[in-house]
């Protein structure tokens, strides 16, 4: 079974968002949280799997792609 590093994959996440100018706001409202809480799940990389999908979706693209891009740069 492989191992993920969560961190690594929100930071790619991270990556896409701001490549494709979603804002923190726009995530939060997504997801249907606060921006402030938004900012501390990145901030403290407790990114709900649930969210996690959600922001994919927003991003057309799947969370597979996210975690193999979180790999090819760590």
């Amino acid at each position: 079974m492989k191992s993920y590093r969560t961190g690594n994959i929100i930071k790619q996440l991270r990556r896409e968002t701001r490549a494709e100018q979603l804002t923190l706001q726009e995530q939060a409202e997504n997801i249907g949280v606060s921006t402030s809480t938004m900012y501390r799940r990145y901030k403290t990389g407790t990114l709900l799997l649930n969210d996690f999908i959600l922001i994919c979706q927003k991003l057309n693209i799947s969370p597979i792609q996210i975690i193999e891009k979180s790999e090819k740069s760590a």
